[in-house]
Protein backbone atom coordinates (compact mmCIF):
# COMPACT_ATOMS: atom_id res chain seq x y z
CA UNK A 1 0.00 0.00 0.00
CA UNK A 2 2.90 2.36 1.33
CA UNK A 3 4.71 1.84 -2.29
CA UNK A 4 1.61 2.40 -4.18
CA UNK A 5 0.93 6.04 -2.44
CA UNK A 6 4.68 6.44 -3.00
CA UNK A 7 4.02 6.01 -7.01
CA UNK A 8 0.67 7.87 -7.26
CA UNK A 9 2.45 11.32 -5.33
CA UNK A 10 5.32 10.68 -7.77
CA UNK A 11 2.75 10.38 -10.80
CA UNK A 12 1.02 13.87 -9.72
CA UNK A 13 4.20 15.67 -9.34
CA UNK A 14 5.04 14.21 -13.35
CA UNK A 15 1.95 15.72 -14.37
CA UNK A 16 2.24 19.43 -12.74
CA UNK A 17 5.72 19.62 -14.13
CA UNK A 18 4.83 18.56 -17.37
CA UNK A 19 1.90 21.18 -17.29
CA UNK A 20 4.61 23.63 -16.26
CA UNK A 21 6.67 24.86 -19.15
CA UNK A 22 8.73 27.67 -17.40
CA UNK A 23 11.90 27.82 -15.72
CA UNK A 24 11.28 27.86 -11.84
CA UNK A 25 13.49 29.61 -9.83
CA UNK A 26 12.88 29.19 -6.26
CA UNK A 27 15.16 32.28 -5.34
CA UNK A 28 13.18 34.43 -7.69
CA UNK A 29 10.05 33.15 -6.37
CA UNK A 30 10.79 33.93 -3.10
CA UNK A 31 11.53 37.56 -3.73
CA UNK A 32 8.35 38.03 -5.92
CA UNK A 33 6.38 36.68 -2.47
CA UNK A 34 7.91 39.26 -0.52
CA UNK A 35 7.51 42.34 -2.66
CA UNK A 36 4.27 41.13 -3.56
CA UNK A 37 3.28 40.83 0.57
CA UNK A 38 4.80 44.26 0.86
CA UNK A 39 2.81 45.65 -2.05
CA UNK A 40 -0.84 43.96 -0.32
CA UNK A 41 0.32 45.02 3.26
CA UNK A 42 2.64 47.88 3.47
CA UNK A 43 1.28 51.10 4.71
CA UNK A 44 3.57 53.14 1.73
CA UNK A 45 2.99 50.57 -0.82
CA UNK A 46 -0.14 49.23 -0.06
CA UNK A 47 -2.21 47.78 -2.98
CA UNK A 48 -5.30 48.84 -1.98
CA UNK A 49 -4.83 52.70 -2.18
CA UNK A 50 -4.62 51.54 -5.92
CA UNK A 51 -7.41 49.59 -5.91
CA UNK A 52 -9.57 52.62 -3.82
CA UNK A 53 -8.04 55.16 -6.07
CA UNK A 54 -9.74 53.45 -9.30
CA UNK A 55 -12.62 52.13 -7.86
CA UNK A 56 -11.00 48.39 -8.36
CA UNK A 57 -11.37 45.18 -6.76
CA UNK A 58 -8.71 43.39 -4.99
CA UNK A 59 -7.81 40.86 -7.36
CA UNK A 60 -5.40 39.27 -4.78
CA UNK A 61 -8.88 38.20 -2.69
CA UNK A 62 -10.93 37.72 -5.75
CA UNK A 63 -13.30 35.05 -5.80
CA UNK A 64 -13.03 34.05 -9.33
CA UNK A 65 -10.26 33.76 -11.89
CA UNK A 66 -9.39 37.28 -13.07
CA UNK A 67 -6.69 39.40 -15.07
CA UNK A 68 -5.74 43.10 -14.97
CA UNK A 69 -3.48 45.37 -17.17
CA UNK A 70 -3.00 48.64 -16.21
CA UNK A 71 -0.87 51.58 -18.03
CA UNK A 72 -0.48 55.00 -17.11
CA UNK A 73 1.43 56.82 -19.71
CA UNK A 74 2.99 59.90 -17.86
CA UNK A 75 3.60 62.34 -19.84
CA UNK A 76 0.00 62.26 -21.16
CA UNK A 77 -1.91 62.39 -17.71
CA UNK A 78 -4.10 59.19 -19.40
CA UNK A 79 -4.47 55.58 -17.12
CA UNK A 80 -6.44 52.82 -18.72
CA UNK A 81 -7.08 49.27 -17.00
CA UNK A 82 -8.30 46.22 -18.23
CA UNK A 83 -9.60 43.60 -16.20
CA UNK A 84 -10.73 40.00 -17.88
CA UNK A 85 -13.11 37.74 -15.33
CA UNK A 86 -14.51 34.22 -15.83
CA UNK A 87 -17.13 33.22 -13.19
CA UNK A 88 -18.32 29.44 -14.22
CA UNK A 89 -18.86 30.10 -18.32
CA UNK A 90 -19.66 33.85 -18.10
CA UNK A 91 -17.15 35.84 -19.53
CA UNK A 92 -16.87 39.76 -19.25
CA UNK A 93 -14.23 42.67 -19.66
CA UNK A 94 -14.09 46.13 -18.09
CA UNK A 95 -12.66 48.60 -19.31
CA UNK A 96 -11.73 51.82 -17.32
CA UNK A 97 -10.05 55.31 -18.51
CA UNK A 98 -8.15 58.04 -16.39
CA UNK A 99 -7.25 61.53 -16.33
CA UNK A 100 -4.74 61.71 -14.13
CA UNK A 101 -2.35 64.14 -12.84
CA UNK A 102 1.44 62.71 -13.05
CA UNK A 103 3.26 65.66 -12.72
CA UNK A 104 1.09 67.14 -10.40
CA UNK A 105 -1.21 66.53 -7.58
CA UNK A 106 -3.39 69.49 -7.37
CA UNK A 107 -5.82 67.86 -10.34
CA UNK A 108 -8.14 65.26 -8.75
CA UNK A 109 -8.25 61.82 -10.40
CA UNK A 110 -11.05 61.87 -13.17
CA UNK A 111 -12.83 59.18 -14.54
CA UNK A 112 -13.36 59.51 -18.43
CA UNK A 113 -14.87 55.94 -19.17
CA UNK A 114 -15.89 52.98 -17.89
CA UNK A 115 -17.60 49.92 -20.05
CA UNK A 116 -18.41 46.14 -19.33
CA UNK A 117 -18.70 43.78 -21.74
CA UNK A 118 -19.46 40.05 -22.34
CA UNK A 119 -16.44 38.23 -24.37
CA UNK A 120 -16.49 34.61 -25.79
CA UNK A 121 -14.98 31.84 -24.47
CA UNK A 122 -12.28 32.12 -27.07
CA UNK A 123 -11.49 35.72 -26.13
CA UNK A 124 -10.65 34.40 -22.59
CA UNK A 125 -8.64 31.74 -23.39
CA UNK A 126 -6.41 34.14 -25.54
CA UNK A 127 -5.88 36.09 -22.05
CA UNK A 128 -5.45 32.83 -19.93
CA UNK A 129 -3.05 31.23 -22.61
CA UNK A 130 -0.90 34.36 -22.97
CA UNK A 131 -0.49 33.81 -19.32
CA UNK A 132 0.66 30.71 -19.23
CA UNK A 133 2.25 30.35 -22.36
CA UNK A 134 4.55 33.39 -21.42
CA UNK A 135 5.30 32.63 -17.77
CA UNK A 136 3.71 35.27 -15.93
CA UNK A 137 3.55 33.08 -12.79
CA UNK A 138 7.56 32.20 -12.65
CA UNK A 139 8.03 36.09 -14.04
CA UNK A 140 10.36 38.64 -11.96
CA UNK A 141 7.43 40.88 -10.46
CA UNK A 142 9.91 43.92 -10.43
CA UNK A 143 12.90 44.86 -12.59
CA UNK A 144 15.36 46.74 -10.65
CA UNK A 145 16.97 48.20 -13.79
CA UNK A 146 13.87 49.26 -15.22
CA UNK A 147 13.42 51.77 -12.66
CA UNK A 148 15.09 54.62 -13.74
CA UNK A 149 12.80 56.13 -16.09
CA UNK A 150 11.37 59.39 -15.98
CA UNK A 151 8.74 59.50 -18.23
CA UNK A 152 7.37 56.52 -20.85
CA UNK A 153 4.57 54.98 -19.32
CA UNK A 154 4.25 52.46 -15.99
CA UNK A 155 2.48 48.64 -17.34
CA UNK A 156 1.32 46.15 -14.42
CA UNK A 157 -0.33 43.02 -15.09
CA UNK A 158 -2.32 41.16 -12.07
CA UNK A 159 -3.67 37.53 -12.61
CA UNK A 160 -5.70 35.38 -9.78
CA UNK A 161 -6.15 31.74 -10.31
CA UNK A 162 -8.56 28.60 -8.63
CA UNK A 163 -5.58 26.05 -10.03
CA UNK A 164 -1.77 26.55 -9.36
CA UNK A 165 0.56 24.79 -11.49
CA UNK A 166 4.04 26.66 -11.81
CA UNK A 167 4.11 27.73 -8.27
CA UNK A 168 2.08 27.68 -5.28
CA UNK A 169 0.17 30.94 -5.61
CA UNK A 170 -3.04 31.94 -6.71
CA UNK A 171 -2.22 35.69 -7.22
CA UNK A 172 0.68 37.41 -9.14
CA UNK A 173 1.89 40.40 -10.26
CA UNK A 174 4.59 42.33 -12.28
CA UNK A 175 5.31 45.91 -13.56
CA UNK A 176 6.99 47.66 -16.19
CA UNK A 177 8.18 50.86 -17.03
CA UNK A 178 7.78 50.95 -20.87
CA UNK A 179 8.97 47.53 -21.79
CA UNK A 180 9.68 46.40 -25.18
CA UNK A 181 9.05 43.19 -26.95
CA UNK A 182 9.24 40.66 -24.18
CA UNK A 183 6.95 37.81 -22.70
CA UNK A 184 5.58 40.80 -20.19
CA UNK A 185 4.75 43.08 -23.20
CA UNK A 186 2.87 39.74 -25.52
CA UNK A 187 0.48 38.97 -22.61
CA UNK A 188 -0.36 42.90 -22.65
CA UNK A 189 -0.89 43.19 -25.80
CA UNK A 190 -3.12 40.33 -25.56
CA UNK A 191 -5.64 43.06 -23.37
CA UNK A 192 -5.18 45.62 -26.12
CA UNK A 193 -6.33 43.43 -29.11
CA UNK A 194 -9.86 43.36 -26.73
CA UNK A 195 -10.12 46.97 -27.17
CA UNK A 196 -7.29 49.59 -28.78
CA UNK A 197 -5.13 51.38 -26.79
CA UNK A 198 -5.72 54.65 -27.69
CA UNK A 199 -3.69 57.14 -25.87
CA UNK A 200 -5.90 60.49 -25.04
CA UNK A 201 -3.84 63.30 -24.13
CA UNK A 202 -5.46 65.49 -20.85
Amino acid sequence: MKKILILFVYYLASCQNQECKCVIDTNLISQNDSTINAAINSPRRNLSDYNNRFNEPAIHQSQVESYRFSITVLLYDYFKVYRVEKNGNDYKLHIKEYAVSTTSEQRADSLVSNTSKKITKSEWSSIDNAFKENCFWTMATDIKTDDNYLDGSTWILEGYRQNTTCTNSKYHLAYRNSPDSSNFRLICEKFIELDSLNVKQF
